[in-house]
């Protein structure tokens, strides 16, 4: 007797869940037939991320050695520190042998890589106010970017060759003896935020670069010369 009312209770039971289904299948398809309308009319838009442009640099090539100037930027604000990276790279697949030649500085614009000079390095660089190209560099004039005063520079001596180690920066400076060489690496890294200058009254005065336009050169004892430009805004 009892078990009647219980099948009638699960008899019950299974039409509601029935029911329940039928109501969500019905629901489920108004939904996704809904769904379907909408998405023939919605417009999908892609959002792409703004890529900062790549340094300033440049090269160029003589004797089988590549100079590669590059800055930080194109243009800075005044106090903006303006950041030098040079390299001189052998593209050759062998050694390099290149003969120091001291004289061949007297037609070439003069730089440096510090208050020393160039250091027997071969290259060095400097920064000009105004615009200037390779074909110009001998007139440019070098804002002095190092403070006046008495520096403790290592000594420099008479090399007779440059050795570039194949498709590398690294050079060893050659005397005429059996074993006078001093490796270095041919390259430079390094941050100036303006120039020195000297009147009557404050020698040695610092200021940051003033607005206006740039060049930086880079040149290397074989000829290469490069330029990049910035401004100061």
């Amino acid at each position: 007797m009892s078990e009647h009312p219980q099948r009638g209770h699960t008899a019950i039971a299974a039409a509601i869940v029935v029911a329940g289904v039928l109501i969500s299948a019905s629901m489920f398809v108004a939904v996704s037939g809904a769904t379907r309308t909408t998405t023939r009319t919605v417009t999908t838009t892609t959002t792409t991320m703004d890529q900062e442009d790549p340094p300033p640099s440049t090269s160029s090539s003589a004797h089988g050695l590549a100079l590669l100037l590059s800055i930080n930027a194109s243009q800075l604000t005044p106090g903006q520190a303006l950041d030098v990276s040079l390299s001189l790279t052998n593209i050759l697949s062998t050694t390099n042998n290149l003969t120091a030649d001291g004289g061949a500085w007297a037609s070439l614009p003069e730089v440096s890589l510090g208050p020393c000079g160039n250091l027997n390095h071969g290259f060095g660089y400097l920064v000009a106010q105004g615009f200037y190209t390779a074909s110009n560099a001998s007139s440019a004039t070098p804002l002095a970017l190092y403070a006046p005063g008495i520096y403790n520079c290592p000594a420099v001596f008479k090399f007779s060759y440059y050795l570039f180690q194949p498709y590398s920066y690294l050079a060893a400076l050659c005397g005429s003896g059996e074993g006078s060489c001093i490796q270095f690496p041919a390259s430079y890294s390094g941050a100036v935020r303006g120039s020195w200058g000297a009147d009557g009254s404050s020698p040695g005065t610092f200021a940051s670069f003033r607005p206006g336009v740039y060049t930086v050169l880079a040149v290397a004892e074989w000829g290469q010369v490069d330029a990049l430009h910035f401004t100061v805004t």
